[in-house]
């Protein structure tokens, strides 16, 4: 029994082996720019819609000729919520880029209300756990309207140009009807940040705050 049963067993072994080989190998042969293709996912409808409604409601010429216009970056990076002021008598500094303070968040008002809800600040701190960058469809805009880290030419990365929008992924209200976004100009002597708040009304996304971030 047993020498009939040894050979059979064997047998199976290696082909389990074999084809373990054969899968690793043709997994190691993908090509790491694939890898990197399929890391990023495309942003929601939504953020689209957002985006969209920025660009009109702002006026923002992108590839325009006109001297004011700038490409806007295609990837958008989350938003980083800081959940405490720094423990000092000193007024907090601004914070970094893609971030903001949530008490600050949630001291925003409108309509002399508060524009994020105290309910809504459990569901945006799990946005700002789970959030990744994203980026836009490119099929939704003007070719020559995007730019990319491999755009940029001459080895420079977007952050080292000087004339162009970023726009974060926005952070939405439990009810997705209220979304905060963060608007960069990136110029030299012309930058801005920005507070955006938009509100859905009827199925159509408004800006009906905005605040400043930083100006140079």
């Amino acid at each position: 029994m047993l020498d009939t049963f040894c050979p059979k067993f064997c047998f199976s072994c290696l082909m389990a082996v074999f084809f373990r080989l054969i899968v690793i190998t043709l997994f190691s042969c993908t090509p790491q720019d694939k890898k990197a293709d399929v890391s990023t996912d495309t942003v929601g409808r939504a953020t689209h819609a957002i985006v969209l409604t920025i660009l009109k409601h702002d006026s923002l010429l992108l590839s325009s000729r006109s001297g004011h216009a700038g490409l806007l970056a295609y990837c958008l990076q989350p938003i980083e919520l800081i959940l405490h002021y720094p423990k000092t008598n000193i007024p907090p500094p601004p914070p970094k880029d893609f971030t903001v303070y949530l008490p600050s968040l949630l001291r925003y008002t409108y309509q002399n209300q508060p524009f994020f809800s105290r309910q809504d600040s459990v569901f945006l701190l799990q946005q700002g756990r789970q959030l990744r960058a994203g980026v836009l469809d490119t099929m939704l805009f003007t070719q020559g309207d995007l730019i990319t880290d491999s755009d940029s030419g001459a080895g420079k990365k977007l952050r080292e140009l000087d004339n162009y929008y970023r726009i974060t992924l926005p952070l939405f209200s439990q009810d997705s009807m209220r979304a905060y976004i963060q608007v960069d100009r990136i110029c030299t002597g012309c930058g801005r940040g920005s507070d955006l708040f938009l509100e859905q009304k009827k199925g159509v996304w408004k800006v009906v705050k905005r605040g400043m971030r930083w100006l140079n």
